[in-house]
């Protein structure tokens, strides 16, 4: 969703999967209302490299991978051409910097980026995008709504007729099937094309303590109410044990949005949804909060911050991630996959060797969760758009795909995710946990611009039913706030 209210955790998020990065070399030497249900990418078979076995992961990776020479396209097209890159400091820009003289040669282009914090950003992209000059020719773009309301002001373009175009686009090479669906569709735009390209991602997963769980008979839950019967018995010991059940978002702001999302559209399930309003939303803008899945989530996500520390309602992703890497819980719900850099982290966790990680468990009504990704954009005013695409093309492509995903933890294709050498140094249930994550993941894009103002409005509907309201209640206000909302500020067209 919206980044507001979520920047400063953005930014802790990808300085502590550089850490991740770090600690683990030291230790180890899919059309429009498609995108309802992803189709499902399935893996058979893991990649393996035949032959005598490469010294390095890398060239395991380039031997095992089609080189960028092997793409039917000439790469040479736009030769001397020099490109202008707008990056976000961040794992990925690190992972891909060393290999863009390899680029530059490949292309005879030259490439000029300029890496800037996060903070700084989102003003310098606005301005060039808006620019009547070209300030730069490619660019980071954030799922939600930012990258939305540049479709909306025509300040980007459509990826589609890059990618259709067989003089600028090897189809069989570059694969793009193989990219899950949830990232494709992360930056669809109601009207059916594609406006950047996912680098990097995050989805939504359950972290539990494996000893705490071994040492009192816990079987590890594979339904919801198993999990929750589970962190009920954790908390009816904490007072003896000084661990509690749960730690969970507790909506202090709007960083909660999409993992609460992520817990609403596994009790949706497989229902169809305009995807530029998730489910909350019928094509109408009328709201669905009465609906019964979303008023089960309610009903679940309460229960587990009853089960969690006191002062939960306080809790946003900094207090939920120290109080599971400290040990004060058994589990952690519906949160980012990315925060195993934490947790796996000896200066930051005590927990270290000891956590567990697991797709969230399917519902009555379903089993979904929720993805949130960065990818790459073209601004509408870039002169050098088709050289711009030839590089989305290279950086996203399977080889350079797998040598950036084992630094980022993220890698966006199956490909990688099969390639065991990339996954070597990944607990197997992380790698499990994420690779069938990311099979029943959709985004949960809503193009609304009062949306952080809903947001906060659920919070208030959270913390009422977890002081004793009924959730019944509860959600019918909050049906009702956000009509008035949508009433004082309707939706224009498409969002």
């Amino acid at each position: 969703m919206a980044r507001g209210g979520n920047l400063s955790e953005k930014m802790y998020k990808y300085a502590t999967a550089v850490l991740f990065v770090l600690f683990v070399i030291s230790t180890s030497a899919a059309g429009y209302f498609a995108s309802l249900k992803p189709a499902e990418v399935t893996v058979t078979a893991t990649t393996t490299v035949t032959g005598a076995v490469p010294a390095t992961f890398e060239e395991q990776a380039r031997a095992a991978f089609a080189k960028a020479e092997d793409a039917n396209i000439n790469w040479r097209q736009f030769e001397g051409t020099t490109l202008n890159f707008l990056f976000v400091s961040h794992p990925w820009e690190a992972a891909i910097a060393p290999y863009i003289p390899e680029f530059e040669k490949l292309t005879g282009t030259t490439v000029q980026m300029e890496v800037v914090s996060e903070d700084i950003f989102w003003d310098r992209v606005i301005l060039g995008l808006q620019s009547k000059t070209p300030v730069f020719d490619l660019a980071f773009a954030s799922q939600g709504f930012d990258t939305y309301s540049y479709y909306s002001n025509r300040w980007v373009v459509p990826l589609n007729e890059f990618l259709d175009n067989p003089q600028l686009t090897d189809k069989n090479w570059y694969d793009p099937d193989d990219m899950y669906p949830v990232f494709k569709n992360a930056f669809l735009m109601p009207d059916g094309k594609i406006y950047a390209l996912p680098i990097t991602f995050e989805v939504y997963i359950m972290f539990y303590r494996k000893d705490l769980f071994k040492q009192y008979n816990v079987e590890v839950p594979n339904t919801m109410q198993g999990w929750l019967d589970a962190i009920q018995k954790f908390q009816s010991m904490s007072n003896t044990t000084g661990v509690y059940g749960a730690a969970i978002r507790g909506g202090s702001q709007t960083g909660i949005s999409d993992e609460f999302a992520a817990v609403i559209l596994d009790y949706w399930g497989d229902r169809p949804y305009d995807p530029d309003k998730f489910v909350y939303f019928d094509s109408n803008w009328k709201p669905r909060y009465t609906d019964p899945a979303i008023v089960q989530a309610f009903d679940t996500w309460t229960t587990v911050m009853k089960n969690g520390p006191p002062g939960i309602t306080s809790y946003d992703w900094s207090e939920a991630t120290t109080a599971f890497a400290q040990g004060k819980t058994a589990t952690y719900w519906f949160d980012a996959s990315l925060f195993r850099g934490i947790f796996e982290d000896p200066t930051q966790s005590k927990v270290v060797g000891n956590v567990g990680y697991a797709v969230v468990p399917p519902t009555p009504t379903g089993h979904r969760t929720v993805a949130w990704c960065w990818g790459l954009m073209i601004p509408s005013n870039s002169e050098n758009q088709q050289a711009s695409w030839l590089f989305i093309e290279w950086a996203t492509s399977k080889l350079m795909n797998v040598l950036t995903g084992v630094k980022t933890s993220a890698a966006t294709r199956a490909s990688s995710w099969a390639f065991q050498p990339m996954t070597a140094d990944f607990p197997a249930d992380f790698t499990t946990a994420v690779s069938e994550s990311l099979k029943i993941a959709a985004p949960d894009n809503v193009y609304y611009e009062h949306m952080e103002e809903i947001i906060l409005k659920q919070n208030e509907a959270l913390h009422a039913i977890y002081l004793g309201e009924s959730v019944q209640k509860a959600v019918a206000d909050l049906q009702a706030a956000v009509e008035q909302i949508l009433k004082e500020n309707p939706p224009t067209a498409g969002g």
